[in-house]
């Protein structure tokens, strides 16, 4: 499958208008990446998305199987965690429907506040009717996964397009790195707690992610508008500008 898309891509796939030679590797530019107040916004963000995501998928079946108490099949305990992950991807595609009129912040914002929501209810969903946790999964389902290319949205644009790869690359490795803790840390948990409590738990990965998001948001950051000529002294003096930028002002909006 990864050999198909990767041929479906490089074949079949054109470059966008918009696209920029890769630069030399240039080492230094990592701590200057970690000085940039709307990229450290939206990675964080970013970061909490993740430490709930796959814990969340990786523990869906045995979800289902605690709160059926025994009453599912195996293959349809297997059916209805499939349709929780599967309805993510549709999801994300609404999402970014939705973000050309709202805006990629207010998308993965509401999504993420949205699924920390879904980790404390899951405490109750025990006490309702199989219809109604049926549902809550699903909504769950979508909105753990809407936020995901909306944060990666607002990291690409809070940095000039020659260093967009360095960036994502960068932010998407850290949160899979985080994803892997919280899953180890949620399979410790179950040594003490049921499901349904340890799952809760993950209400901190969106709830540090969302306070993180609006902290950075707010704070004074550096201005990174792409400089017009490509010399390594022109791209180190637009470090040391302040925002005045259309593009960062908007990451740095309040959300109402």
């Amino acid at each position: 499958m990864a050999i198909l898309g990767g041929a479906l891509v490089g074949f079949f796939v054109p470059d966008g208008p918009f696209r920029k030679s890769n630069p030399k590797f240039d080492i230094s530019l990592l701590p200057k990446l970690s000085k940039i107040n709307a990229l450290k916004s939206a990675a964080s963000g970013y970061f909490g998305h993740m430490w709930e995501l796959y814990t969340f998928w990786a523990f869906v079946p045995m979800v289902i199987a605690f709160l059926s108490e025994g009453s599912f099949s195996s293959s349809k305990i297997s059916l209805l965690s499939f349709s929780v992950i599967a309805i993510g991807g549709i999801s994300c595609a609404v999402g970014g429907v939705i973000s050309q009129k709202a805006g990629s912040k207010k998308v993965a914002l509401f999504s993420l506040l949205g699924s920390g929501v879904c980790c404390i209810f899951l405490v109750i969903a025990p006490s309702v009717p199989s219809t109604i946790w049926i549902i809550f999964l699903l909504i769950w389902g979508i909105l753990v996964t809407a936020d995901s290319p909306q944060f990666s949205t607002l990291v690409s644009q809070s940095v000039p397009a020659e260093f967009k790869g360095t960036a994502l690359t960068l932010v998407n490795s850290m949160g899979f790195a985080l994803s892997i803790v919280s899953i180890q840390f949620a399979q410790l948990l179950l040594t003490w707690l049921p499901i349904d409590q340890a799952l809760a738990l993950l209400v901190v990965g969106p709830l540090t992610g969302i306070l993180l998001f609006r902290f950075f948001a707010k704070k004074r950051g550096l201005n990174l508008k792409p400089p017009s000529v490509k010399s390594n002294r022109t791209i180190a003096l637009h470090f040391l500008k302040w925002p005045s930028t259309p593009t960062f002002d908007l990451l740095n909006l309040n959300l109402h």
